[in-house]
């Protein structure tokens, strides 16, 4: 134990004390304190630690937090039945009058609104009615039982993603056990609705019993009816294209629900088939199972099936060829979900719990909001950019919880990434007689400078847990709103919420706060940070702590450890204080900016680019067993150029160059990928990319898909010096064997930036990746111009600004133009 004044008096420094395993907070403290300061600090040595050095893991072993949970939840996972039925358990401990045959009930938050009483007053189903009717838009995805709607983009999109709370959009992870059972005797007679609660549109009435239910469990594999009525509707009626369509029974359409359920609900099966199953099943064969020697057609088109008619397809060709853990498991569900610690000499037992949980042993569920965020930047440059999100609950004033949460998000590191988090209401149980929503922020990290900020509503708020999954797509410029309603006095401006068109609030500067920014409050962080209210502080790249005093000294200028120029982001302090990431620029990558991008320099004959103003180049890996990832990266042409140079960090196997008027050259094949390579090419006429309209007659067109795609092969044999060639499904590329190597191309890709097309004046909207796009790029309409199409020539008159304008190099002096 030593005081401040004393370590201040030997010159150690904040740093040091985080070295020494010190809290953040005493080590932030320190450095806010004065030299002279009586606060004491508590050296601990391992493997204890806290403020008072009062806690130690129940481990002799000196690990990283991260590690202590996953083998946490990694022993739990290994540990036989009988430890995980000796301890408590968990429940929901919110309803207060749930007894059933006399027994006060502590139900899992689960049970709560499942179609099934458990309380005998019927406490647990009270409300539920609402999440029968709901909807959602028709750009999104209705999860089955209602209460949530997502993105199209989250069905189906990994079993460790989940966006549902019943799992629904994850067919793999959807279990019934609490909604329906062939054998649970109490299922059919549960009911969610009386005869005279059914006249709402969202509502079918079971017409032999007293039961409504959501239009959404019609025809979905389950018979919610007494008697089975919603099972055998005409779901086609309801003209919802989120259905599924039965091939085999055009006039059945399923829910989302029957599909992959382990039960046939059309009569070929089809419900069950994935996707490429069902393109079998009607005739169209993945290229590589063609002539395989096995038959996967499961019907006949005219007596041919993917097996006949192989005479060009050799048996050998390029588709035919070629525990550490720990095993003690006493005490590892003492804290259910949560860690155990302990406290003291006498090491009494305490839990860390999670903020889903809380008790003396993490044993009740706790009321919360589950929020899945899934971000995304468009810009028309390459920029290196870093935001910081603020996530606040705020109530019907305004009023912001002492609950928040922060997310540093960087656009090139964190792509694809969904931030799963916990909300917590300020109140346990929370007041239901407040609504609550939330506000999210963000900031521009590196200028300190806000962007945008989005307003979520709460729907059910009856719920012991609302789950919330969404996008927010980060505009390029800040949104300000000039003409407003609301009066935000002196200290404030107003701001339109960017996912809502006609919702506004007062965003305050630093130092107010209020609905009108009028009640004045201290501000507690340095003076290099942005105090976004009195306990709510954004730090600078380099800072971090609650109050932004502390400096990361793994990011200094003097001690870059990214190369080239690269920037250096610390990692979020929560996982660790000596971690980083480097953002590289356009030429460079690898964890530290060490290696060069492949380079290809393409050259074009000048008779080929005179009347185009960009290109598309096609990316295409080979993925072996799998379908081909395929990336494109649409280039400009600059004014009296006739060569383009692109850089790309990942992997691939082959280049497509596409011309505006869909004529495809072969520019790049390679067998094996290889790093930081130049590659220079030209676009010659012989390495054009043909369509099977030239190459073959009206014989050979008129036949089946799958009887003509047989023939691919003998193209490539007739023709000795086609490079490549295609159809409306594959593109070819003839081998040295002259054999036909095909898959899936995309000829029909929309251009609009997934929605979000950033160009203006009617300008088509391209980004550098489908899946992770960077940069954005926008090809605009006659008489338009600018990275955006922003600007116009129409009401020129002949002048240099007209003449000149699109002859105009950029990055070269006025003297070396070539004009």
């Amino acid at each position: 134990m030593i005081t401040f004044k004393e370590l201040h008096k030997y010159g150690v420094t904040s740093a040091q004390l985080l070295n020494w395993s010190a809290p953040i907070n005493i080590a932030e403290q320190y450095e806010m304190d004065d030299v002279n300061s009586m606060n004491v600090f508590y050296n601990c040595s391992l493997p204890w630690f806290g403020p008072k050095c009062q806690y130690k893991f129940n481990y002799e072993l000196s690990l990283p937090f991260d590690d202590i949970v996953r083998l946490n939840f990694f022993t739990r996972d290994k540990s036989p039945k009988v430890f995980q039925h000796s301890y408590m358990g968990t429940c929901y401990p919110f309803l207060t009058n749930c007894y059933h045959d006399s027994l006060l009930m502590c139900l899992d938050w689960r049970e709560i609104c499942d179609g099934k009483f458990d309380c005998d007053n019927g406490e647990d189903e009270q409300y539920c009615q609402t999440l029968e009717i709901s909807e959602c838009p028709l750009d999104t995805y209705r999860c089955h039982y209602g209460a949530q709607c997502i993105p199209l983009e989250f069905i189906m999109d990994g079993p460790a993603s989940a966006d549902c709370l019943d799992g629904t959009d994850e067919m793999e992870l959807y279990e019934e056990k609490l909604y329906y059972s062939e054998n649970d005797v109490f299922t059919r007679c549960s009911t969610t609705g009386i005869d005279q609660s059914c006249s709402h549109p969202s509502l079918f009435h079971c017409p032999l019993s007293l039961k409504c239910i959501s239009i959404h469990r019609l025809v979905d594999g389950v018979s919610d009816c007494y008697f089975g009525e919603d099972e055998v509707f005409p779901t086609c009626q309801l003209n919802d294209s989120r259905r599924f369509t039965c091939k085999s029974e055009p006039n059945k359409c399923l829910s989302p629900i029957a599909l992959y359920n382990g039960k046939a609900d059309c009569k070929n099966n089809e419900d069950e088939m994935t996707e490429t199953q069902r393109n079998i099943l009607h005739g169209y064969i993945p290229f590589g199972l063609l002539c395989d020697g096995i038959n996967d057609s499961l019907l006949l088109e005219l007596n041919e099936t993917d097996e006949t008619n192989c005479e060009y397809w050799p048996c050998n060709n390029p588709y035919t060829r070629c525990n550490a853990f720990r095993n003690c498991f006493n005490e590892i569900w003492y804290c259910n979900r949560g860690i155990l610690i302990r406290f003291n000499i006498n090491e009494t037992k305490k839990c860390l719990c999670p903020p889903s949980y809380f008790g003396n042993r993490c044993q009740w569920q706790n009321q919360r909001i589950s929020l899945t965020l899934q971000l995304a930047y468009r810009t028309v440059s390459y920029t290196i950019a870093v935001f910081q999100i603020i996530i606040l609950l705020i109530d019907e004033q305004r009023q912001i919880s002492s609950y928040y949460e922060q997310i540093t998000y960087v656009p090139k590191r964190d792509c694809d990434t969904k931030f799963n988090l916990y909300i917590l209401y300020p109140d346990r149980p929370k007041n239901f007689s407040t609504n609550y929503s939330i506000h999210i922020d963000i900031f521009d990290k590196i200028l300190l400078t806000y962007v945008a900020s989005w307003y979520l509503s709460i729907p059910f708020q009856f719920l012991p847990v609302n789950r919330i999954a969404t996008q927010l797509f980060i505009p390029s410029i800040s949104l300000i709103t000039k003409s407003c309603s609301l009066y935000c006095g002196k200290h404030g401006r107003c701001v339109q919420y960017i996912n809502k068109n006609s919702s506004y609030f007062c965003q305050c500067n630093q130092g107010y706060s209020g609905l009108q920014c009028n009640i004045k409050y201290n501000c507690s962080c340095s003076s290099d940070s942005f105090c976004l209210t009195s306990s709510i502080c954004i730090c600078p790249l380099n800072k971090f702590g609650s109050k932004c005093y502390l400096k990361h000294s793994i990011c200094k200028k003097s001690n870059n450890p990214c190369q080239n120029n690269g920037l250096c982001i610390p990692i979020d302090d929560r996982k660790g204080l000596n971690q980083f990431t480097c953002l590289c620029n356009e030429h460079f990558y690898g964890t530290r900016c060490e290696n060069m991008k492949n380079r290809i320099d393409i050259e074009f004959d000048d008779n080929k680019i005179s009347m185009m103003s960009f290109v598309f180049i096609h990316f295409i890996t080979a993925i072996e067993n799998d379908n081909h990832q395929h990336t494109t990266i649409l280039k400009k042409i600059i004014f009296d150029q006739n060569i383009i140079t692109v850089f790309i960090t990942h992997s691939f196997h082959v280049v497509f160059i596409e011309l505006t008027n869909q004529t495809y050259y072969l520019g790049v094949l390679r067998e094996k990928f290889i790093e930081s390579e130049h590659i220079q090419t030209r676009i010659l006429s012989n390495y054009q990319c043909l369509s099977i309209n030239e190459l073959m007659n009206n014989t050979f067109l008129n036949y089946s898909f799958i009887h003509r795609v047989k023939y691919y092969p003998y193209l490539c044999q007739q023709q000795k010096q086609l490079k490549c060639f295609y159809d409306n499904r594959y593109m070819c590329i003839c081998d040295i064997n002259h054999f036909s190597n095909c898959f899936t191309f995309n000829h029909t890709l929309s251009y609009d930036c997934h929605g979000e097309n950033i160009c203006e004046n009617g300008g088509l909207c391209f980004q550098d990746n489908i899946k992770c796009p960077i940069l954005s790029i926008c090809a605009c309409l006659e008489c338009y111009y600018g990275t955006k199409c922003q600007f116009s020539t129409r009401g020129f008159v002949l002048s240099l600004d007209y003449i000149l304008g699109y002859h105009i190099k950029p990055n070269v002096l006025f003297h070396r133009q070539p004009f």
